[in-house]
């Protein structure tokens, strides 16, 4: 089961979601946008050690798109 409350996720959710309002409106930012709801999907199960590529299974998300996730969740944290 996926606990959005652990503080690691919280963390990185919030960093993640502050580098999305920074793009918002650039002309390098995506065309199409996950839900919210798949992003915090996708971050928790990052957060819990699941590999990548679990990730695409359980998620249904292409690989390229979970690993730019997780580079954009990266640098959002720096």
């Amino acid at each position: 089961a996926i606990n959005p409350a652990s503080a690691g996720f919280l963390r990185l959710f919030k960093a993640y979601f502050v580098l999305d309002r920074l793009s918002m409106g650039r002309e390098d930012s995506p065309m199409n946008k996950l839900p919210t709801e798949k992003r915090a999907a996708i971050l928790t199960l990052l957060c819990e050690g699941n590999s990548l590529r679990s990730i695409t299974r359980i998620t249904g998300v292409s690989l390229d798109t979970v690993t730019k996730l997780l580079v954009d969740a990266g640098r959002a944290c720096e």
